[in-house]
C-alpha cells in the first residue's frame, strides 16, 4: 500500500517554496537539515504525489530551521477550485 498523502486527485496544492521564501530557508539548508536532496526539494511543488516519509522528514527539519513548531498547514493548502 502507498503511503501517499497529496495526490492529484485531491484539491491540494504545495505552499512550500513560499513558506521558505518568507522564512529565508535556502533549498540548501532544507536538504542540509533533512536529508532530502535540493533536487528533489525543488521538483516538489510540481509532483501529483508526497510521501509519508518525505513529509515525515520536512517538518521537523523546517521546524528547526524556523524555530518553531511547523504544521502540514504551513507547506500545503485545500484549494477546491
Amino acid at each position: 500500500m502507498s503511503e501517499a498523502l497529496v495526490q492529484s486527485d485531491v484539491p491540494i496544492r504545495w505552499r512550500l517554496h513560499e513558506f521558505m521564501r518568507v522564512n529565508r530557508i535556502t533549498q540548501k539548508m532544507l536538504e542540509e537539515a533533512s536529508g532530502i536532496p535540493q533536487s528533489q526539494i525543488s521538483r516538489l511543488p510540481k509532483v501529483s504525489r508526497a510521501e509519508f516519509s518525505t513529509l515525515n522528514k520536512l517538518i521537523p527539519a523546517l521546524s528547526t530551521l524556523c524555530g518553531r513548531p511547523v504544521t502540514l498547514a504551513d507547506i500545503l493548502e485545500h484549494d477546491p477550485d
